[in-house]
């Protein structure tokens, strides 16, 4: 498997001109799009709310200068980014 634009991977047979998303990775993009909702209804700048993929804790940080938001659940190979 290799990968071709974002989001989208390919097989061996096959090019990026006929790309297929990779279901695991529009779930996770979409489980932290509902994250980040939350997110930003809690008031300060860090804090903890429960997963939206697992329900395990999720803790993240707001960045002050440009609201860009980190997070990472506690288990192992689920949610995780840096704006």
């Amino acid at each position: 498997m290799s990968f071709c634009r974002e989001w989208f991977v390919r097989d061996n047979n096959s090019d990026c001109r006929n790309p297929k998303i990779d279901d695991d990775s529009t779930e996770r993009i979409m489980k932290m799009f509902e994250a980040l909702k939350l997110i930003a209804e809690m008031p300060g700048n860090n804090g903890k709310i429960k997963c939206p993929k697992c329900g395990n804790d999720l803790h993240w940080i707001m960045a002050s200068s440009n609201k860009h938001v980190w997070g990472k659940c506690k288990t192992e190979n689920c949610l995780s980014w840096m704006q």
